[in-house]
């Protein structure tokens, strides 16, 4: 028997293969919450428009477009850090900037429901 040019079994060392679930997510997740926080700004400042029908359009875009626009700055900004050059990361930031852009919104929807703006119809009244 010939013991010294027997090779050994031992297990390569390779490097797990990277999974793109988490980033697809992260994206999904991102795109959803600016359609949100656009959506959201759009509906809650549309009452406080008082204008002609021509600057509506106006008012309109740029209120949906804004949360889109400042989130996108953030993003830009954050990405002169090496740290932050890829696409999971992006999306992280888009997602976290686009919720605090939906925070006001909700308050804001909150608050006039509090108001009474908002009608929500009284049990006591049903009752009677």
């Amino acid at each position: 028997m010939n013991e010294g040019n027997q090779t050994s079994q031992e297990p390569v060392y390779q490097k797990p293969e990277k999974s793109t679930g988490g980033t697809v997510l992260w994206v999904l997740g991102a795109i959803l919450m600016l359609i949100i926080a656009g959506f959201l700004s759009f509906a809650t400042n549309i009452k406080d428009f008082s204008g002609n029908r021509e600057a509506a359009i106006g008012f309109a875009l740029g209120n949906f477009l804004a949360p889109l626009i400042l989130t996108a700055v953030v993003v830009a900004l954050f990405m002169i850090g090496k740290n932050f050059r890829n696409l999971r990361s992006a999306a992280k930031i888009a997602f976290f900037t686009a919720l605090v852009f939906i925070l006001p919104s909700l308050a804001k929807i909150g608050k006039g429901a509090q108001r009474g703006s908002m009608q929500l119809p009284s049990i006591h009244q049903n009752l009677s």
